[in-house]
């Protein structure tokens, strides 16, 4: 009889604690946060989380604008890397929430003649073998973060933190009107947008906390934008302009 009271007692515990679990919030995984320069790796060798954007080896005016360079020197060649990491996984109060980090790079090759092929061998090649990504003269990164949640069977989501800068490799240039824009826009919130200047070559803002959720099946974006106006030598301007964002529908 005593063992057959024990048992019940301990069903009864077992019970009680499997209730409990069930109405509480639990993290089901969590990933740490990769360094920029692992981030960097996972970018040039198609490594993410999620599906992002293949490499861009391109110039173009979505991401030099207003050039002007000295006409002797040739002209800059312009490579993009992404990669996407999942950090949280949990579900609250029953809806299943997700935490993503998305980093992009921007490699600008200024005026090395002998670099001048690293975009062909790029495409042919393992990535992380290709000499350029270890010849930029500039890199202008970004980091996004945001969650994600279902409602009513709906994904949404929303932006809550970014961060970036600009390295230089090239002592001959100098960077200035830094700019970096925040933002979301989609249903049911509409259009939220911050911008900053920030006065050094790295930034970190958190998205305000008044900024709602977004649908993300339906047309939206969100994410960071940065520009920067760089001179190089004495007489070369331009304004590099990268966008980091998740947009279009699910």
């Amino acid at each position: 009889m005593k063992k057959i009271l024990m048992s019940l007692c301990l069903l009864t515990v077992f019970c009680l604690i499997g209730a409990t679990k069930s109405d509480v919030s639990y993290a089901k995984e969590v990933s740490k946060e990769k360094s920029i320069e692992d981030s960097y790796k996972d970018a040039i060798n198609g490594v993410s989380d999620l599906e992002t954007v293949k490499p861009d080896l391109s110039f173009s005016e979505n991401k030099i604008a207003e050039y002007t360079i000295n006409s002797s020197l040739p002209e800059p060649k312009v490579a993009e890397y992404e990669t996407a990491q999942i950090l949280d996984e949990e579900e609250v109060d029953g809806v299943e929430e997700q935490t993503v980090m998305v980093t992009k790079f921007q490699n600008i090759l200024l005026d090395d003649a002998s670099h001048s092929d690293a975009i062909t061998t790029l495409s042919t090649i393992d990535q992380g073998t290709s000499k350029w990504d270890k010849s930029y003269s500039v890199q202008a990164y970004s980091r996004f973060y945001y969650k994600t949640k279902v409602v009513s069977g709906t994904t949404r989501g929303k932006v809550t933190k970014v961060t970036g800068g600009w390295k230089i490799e090239d002592r001959t240039v100098s960077l200035s009107k830094r700019k970096v824009v925040i933002g979301t826009s989609g249903f049911p919130s509409l259009t939220q947008s911050k911008t900053y200047t920030p006065s050094s070559n790295t930034f970190s803002y958190n998205a305000p906390s008044s900024w709602g959720y977004v649908s993300l099946e339906v047309g939206h974006n969100m994410g960071v934008n940065t520009q920067v106006t760089l001179k190089h030598g004495s007489g070369s301007t331009w304004t590099l302009k990268l966008s980091n964002n998740h947009s279009g529908n699910l």
